[in-house]
């Protein structure tokens, strides 16, 4: 088995930067993230991270975002693309497909495909960069997608390839709000699992802080039938 963490929608933004629309201590939300990660025992084989890193393109907060992230004991694969793949990323997806074709595949995007063809064009990728890749894909071994970007946790089939995305370290989308986008509290990352039998992920929130109702001990669990 392999356990990673996904973590997406940093957004992180230095103080300097010239960032109105800078959402207070950003930063602060990936430290806390990586002391979590930090404490896990055993640690996580690695740490994926799939888009909107800095909130903006500065060079002060893409320096914080390094110095923050040095602290990761894990190690850490970043990755990006925008609202589309271009004819570049289709050839590096090619190219990886065709790597080692027995082994199950891991995509890591940003934007998820679009998945309702009526969904907002905002929330995924373009309708021709998505049947090119449904294309791309089919028939192929792949254990599932993983993206952000929309700040709300789903978990979605298509076209039999399960897609997840998180809310990311940033804020939520209020998901019963189906006319505006109403952004909420709210923060997490993935804990994911690859298994020989497929990917599971749970969503581990980060904030809202849990308040601890009760600990049932580790005999009495497995003491239960």
């Amino acid at each position: 088995m392999t356990r990673f963490v996904h973590l997406t929608d940093l957004h992180v933004s230095h103080p300097d930067a010239a960032d109105a629309g800078r959402i207070p201590d950003t930063a602060g939300a990936l430290r806390k993230a990586i002391e979590i990660v930090n404490a896990m025992d055993p640690q996580p084989d690695f740490v994926v991270a799939s888009g909107d890193l800095p909130n903006l393109g500065a060079a002060p907060s893409y320096r914080l975002l390094a110095e923050i992230l040095e602290q990761l004991q894990a190690p850490l694969i970043p990755g990006h693309v925008a609202g589309r793949i271009d004819d570049a990323g289709f050839a590096f997806l090619e190219r990886a497909l065709t790597r080692h074709e027995t082994v199950a595949k891991l995509i890591v995007m940003h934007h998820p495909p679009r998945i309702d063809r009526e969904g907002l064009p905002w929330a995924s990728i373009d309708m021709a960069s998505t049947e090119r890749l449904a294309e791309m894909l089919a028939g192929k071994n792949i254990a599932g997608i993983l993206s952000g970007h929309i700040h709300i946790n789903l978990f979605s089939h298509w076209h039999g390839i399960p897609v997840v995305t998180n809310i990311g370290l940033n804020s939520s989308g209020d998901v019963l709000e189906r006319r505006d986008l109403r952004i909420v509290e709210g923060t997490a990352m993935g804990l994911c699992d690859w298994r020989d039998s497929g990917l599971s992920v749970v969503f581990v929130p980060l904030s809202p802080a849990g308040q601890e109702l009760g600990i049932i001990d580790r005999a009495r669990l497995e003491a239960f039938r």
